[in-house]
């Protein structure tokens, strides 16, 4: 079995992102999207809006993170 990790997904709410955080969700792991703009479309993840240029807010937002 798996273990379970806390990961964040960049971009996570466009086409690529969303199915990478339907799989991580799946597969039992905790699942935090950061994105800008974007709205969150799943209610099992925590959502970010952020924006990725911001180099402080993407390292705060990384921490505690496994991946």
């Amino acid at each position: 079995m798996m273990e379970k990790r806390k990961i964040l997904v960049t971009g996570g709410c466009g086409f690529i992102g969303s199915n990478l955080v339907n799989g991580l969700l799946d597969a039992g792991h905790n699942v935090t999207v950061l994105d800008f703009g974007g709205r969150p479309f799943h209610d099992d993840v925590t959502f970010l809006d952020i924006n990725i240029c911001d180099r402080e807010a993407v390292v705060d937002a990384c921490a505690g993170m496994d991946s």
